[in-house]
């Protein structure tokens, strides 16, 4: 197809020679790996095959297992085989069935990928599936992003046949007599990509002709719109420090969205148009700790220092001090060395603290910050929470901030303030000396 070897030029995808294509048994996979086998000499390429067999269908999708190899056996092509239990997966994760067969086959892409020192894998995707991409994220509530779909070229991902229909994959089989499997869950109705491929797109078809081809090219346009958005955007992600959120601000809301998925982008993090815009706003208010849930246990948080990604973390548990003695708190990040003197240090430093030891009648230890807690200044009580803010201490930091305690009295919060409780005096014999050490 001179159409595919002109698409593989322009966008240079065969630049890296070792390919592993991703074979179904499907029609179009096939093919792909045919024409790929047909550019081999002249084109210097090392090909393998891979097949993941994904436990859906049984008999039949076992049946497609053996048929890719004894293809790739045939035209002496490598072939790596792999297994999972979708359904299983996509239950035990509350996903759909077809995000969990996604998941376990790019897992095992990358796996065979790194393991052979391969470069890349081609996929069979093409000019149909691009265009039921785009009505998929269309419906899905997608903005430019969703709309640019598939990309030639993506990561380790090549696309030789995004250029050319389905029609024209089945011609290509035709003329070159493939034999190929018919994949039984192409023609259910369970899945909303089959009843967009079976049902929407040949009724839109009736409303315009040469609709796919229409829909393939709002994807290119939108891909070349949305690469030079978000260009802009990566260079103002600095925007989202707490020192420019002036400047954040002065922004259209569309660029701040941008922004804002950009910031998201780089910690691996997809959402929906609901949470961005959630965070937007807390953002233009200014609303400093305030923040939105973007999964079960990650948030977006507005702290004193800019915008932050928080994931729920297990709140250290409460330990008790060994008096006198070197405490490891791991949880914590921490060493806090003990010591009894028999006179008042001579000068201390923020990360150190002493009081009375006799005037303390139990155990001294340390935990988190708790409700109502109140440590007592010269000037009287103040709460620990008022504390944390006036210190700009983040949010997300004040969960995990060691507190000393004895009893109901907070003696010492390290670095920021130290209780008058226990102060000693002439007449004090023994000094309870405190040190706190990061590790």
């Amino acid at each position: 197809m001179k159409k595919v070897i002109d698409f593989i030029k322009e966008n240079s995808l065969l630049d890296k020679k070792n390919i592993l294509v991703a074979v179904s048994g499907g029609v179009d996979s096939i093919a792909l790996l045919h024409f790929l086998l047909s550019l081999k000499d002249t084109e210097n390429l090392n090909l393998a095959a891979l097949h993941f067999e994904h436990g859906i269908r049984g008999e039949e999708s076992k049946e497609d297992a053996a048929f890719v190899q004894s293809y790739c056996e045939s035209n002496n092509v490598r072939c790596f085989m792999g297994e999972g239990n979708v359904p299983k997966y996509a239950k035990e994760h509350k996903i759909t069935t077809e995000m969990a067969a996604r998941t376990l086959r790019y897992a095992f892409f990358e796996d065979v990928l790194q393991r052979e020192h391969l470069d890349v894998i081609a996929t069979a995707h093409h000019a149909d599936d691009q265009a039921e991409t785009v009505i998929l994220n269309l419906l899905r509530g997608s903005g430019i992003k969703g709309l640019a779909a598939m990309r030639p070229a993506r990561d380790y991902i090549i696309r030789p046949f995004l250029c050319v229909t389905k029609a024209e994959i089945l011609e290509y089989a035709k003329k070159n007599n493939l034999e190929y499997r018919e994949d039984s869950t192409n023609n259910s109705n369970e899945y909303r990509r089959n009843r967009i491929r079976r049902e929407l797109l040949p009724l839109l078809e009736t409303y315009q002709a040469g609709v796919k081809e229409r829909l393939t090219t709002l994807a290119e346009i939108a891909r070349d719109e949305n690469d030079y958005i978000e260009s802009i955007a990566r260079s103002k992600i600095h925007l989202l420090q707490a020192e420019n959120s002036e400047k954040f601000k002065l922004e259209p809301p569309a660029m701040e969205r941008r922004i804002i998925v950009s910031f998201l982008e780089e910690k691996n993090i997809a959402t929906d148009f609901t949470h961005i815009e959630e965070i937007r706003k807390i953002l233009v208010k200014g609303e400093k700790g305030k923040r939105v849930e973007i999964s079960g246990d990650t948030f977006a948080e507005f702290s004193y220092s800019g915008l932050q990604i928080i994931r729920k973390e297990n709140i250290p548990s409460e330990k008790i001090l060994k008096i006198p003695g070197e405490n490891i708190l791991e949880d914590f990040h921490i060493k806090i060395i003990v010591e009894i003197l028999d006179k008042i240090p001579a000068k201390t430093r923020p990360n150190e603290y002493y009081t009375d030891l006799d005037k303390i009648n139990g155990a001294v230890g340390v935990r988190t910050r708790a409700d109502g807690d109140k440590i007592e200044l010269a000037f009287g009580k103040k709460s620990v929470k008022k504390i944390f803010m006036e210190e700009k201490i983040d949010r997300s930091r004040r969960n995990k901030y060691p507190v000393i305690f004895f009893g109901t009295n907070v003696l010492w919060i390290p670095l920021l303030r130290r209780s008058v409780f226990g102060k000693p005096t002439k007449t004090t014999k023994r000094i309870l000396y405190m040190k706190v050490e990061e590790i």
